[in-house]
């Protein structure tokens, strides 16, 4: 009786442990930056087919794993003996954009990149009136005005808003006057009338819409300012 009791258990042990095999032969920890990849057959030459627990973070394609965003995801492989392995894959990092700006003046160009990016891509601005952008990151600014740019990638979408500006809010920056006429200096184009101070109001004053009135002869400066600009302007009034 104790005998066939012990080969009983002598087959219940064996039969878990073969059992406990079949479920994870292997586990191993790797850890990956966005946009980086590793092959199955760097891992494990044994490996038939792979999937990943979140392939939005690590996906399992083409007979390697790529890391996309940020964040944890376990590779549950095949093997040739019929058994599996486990890869807890740790992403360390996101996707991001290299050379983006706040702001930028007007008719210039500059180029942004994505760091870490593992599939093509998708380029847009949401005002390309303002400033546009090719599928290769080339930013040229057209116009006055904020737009955001656009980059998805990697399944997720980063973004930054571009404010595009002109540095010389006037169109001259000396000027003579005509006692009695009235002018205005200021582009239009800045969207709304910038803030206009005179140093001697009794000799070119600003009227409320913008304007300057020249009222006696002398010389007065006349600053203009808006945001990310301004311009000073000296006027001789004869």
């Amino acid at each position: 009786m104790k005998k066939t009791t012990s080969i009983i258990l002598s087959a219940i042990i064996l039969l878990c442990a073969i059992t406990f095999d079949a479920v994870a032969a292997k586990t191993s920890d790797y850890k990956l930056k966005a946009g980086e990849s590793i092959y199955l057959s760097q891992i494990d030459e044994e490996i038939v087919s792979a999937k990943s627990s979140a392939p939005n973070i690590a996906e399992v394609k083409d007979n390697k794993i790529t890391a996309l965003t940020k964040g944890s995801a376990v590779i549950t492989a095949k093997l040739k003996n019929e058994q599996t392995a486990e890869y807890n894959i740790k992403v360390t990092t996101n996707p991001k954009i290299i050379g983006k700006k706040s702001k930028a003046e007007k008719f210039c160009t500059f180029s942004i990149k994505v760091e870490g990016a593992a599939t093509t891509v998708k380029y847009s601005s949401s005002k390309p009136k303002i400033a546009s952008i090719t599928s290769r990151g080339d930013i040229t600014t057209n116009k006055v005005g904020t737009t955001t740019i656009e980059a998805k990638v990697n399944g997720i979408t980063l973004s930054f808003k571009l404010k595009v500006y002109i540095k010389d809010i006037v169109n001259h920056y000396k000027e003579t006057f005509k006692k009695g006429f009235t002018y205005k200096l200021y582009h239009s184009e800045v969207g709304r009338t910038p803030k206009i101070v005179s140093s001697n109001p009794k000799i070119v004053k600003v009227t409320k819409n913008g304007k300057l009135k020249a009222l006696k002869r002398g010389k007065a400066t006349v600053t203009f300012s808006r945001k990310h600009a301004k311009a000073i302007v000296k006027v001789k009034v004869v």
